[in-house]
């Protein structure tokens, strides 16, 4: 019950900002003042239920005889019957305008809210769908950088980060990017053809050549 009271609420408020309508304060004091004061608290509607309680045997002249007599019984004028009955059917009618005014207004003011809302959204989706593009455009910026990383990587087989090896160790670059002065110089193999004896000079080479002829 408290739930649909503030569903209703909340609706009211949203429609008609809170407040009430004047005909809705008019039709209010006008029910405030209430018929059935002036007949001792004898209603239109009791006076109603007494009619229908009557057997639909009872002839119309009799029954109105019958309850003519009760309603004298009870202190109670037809005329002030009349006269509350007209009170109340000013009443009902003022009700059902103002109802029906009412729902005039409800869908009126719930088809501008409806409107409102249906901008709003179009406009969030609009937005959204802006953002999730530039975000794409980003993404796929960042995936091409990525592929170009990569590509350098392989070409100058790069390492990752934190896997301690590389061309720096295998003498190719420096961590600075420098390459590696390489001093190892390849010795060629020696053409027999080529080979020298190389003697030395001096008297010892001189009896060594004499030795040799002499001997």
């Amino acid at each position: 019950m408290s739930e649909g009271r503030n569903r209703r609420g909340f609706f009211h408020r949203l429609i008609f900002g809170g407040g009430s309508s004047p005909d809705e304060r008019g039709l209010r004091e006008l029910e405030e003042s209430g018929d059935s004061k002036e007949l001792g608290g004898f209603t239109v509607e009791k006076a109603a239920e007494v009619i229908k309680d009557l057997p639909e045997e009872v002839p119309r002249q009799a029954a109105v005889r019958i309850v003519r007599q009760t309603l004298i019984a009870a202190g109670i004028k037809v005329e002030e019957l009349g006269r509350s009955t007209r009170m109340r059917q000013t009443k009902l009618e003022s009700r059902i305008e103002l109802s029906q005014n009412r729902m005039e207004e409800l869908e009126e003011k719930t088809e501008e809210v409806v409107n409102s809302l249906q901008d709003q959204i179009e406009k969030a989706q609009e937005a959204r769908d802006y953002g999730v593009s530039e975000e794409e455009r980003r993404i796929s910026e960042a995936n091409q950088g990525l592929k170009d990383v990569e590509l350098v990587q392989d070409f100058f087989e790069i390492p990752e980060e934190g896997s301690g090896s590389g061309l720096a160790e295998e003498g190719g670059f420096e961590p600075d990017g420098e390459p590696v002065d390489d001093e190892t110089q390849v010795l060629e193999p020696l053409d027999d053809d080529k080979t020298r004896i190389i003697r030395r000079q001096g008297p010892l080479a001189d009896d060594e050549r004499g030795g040799s002829r002499s001997s």
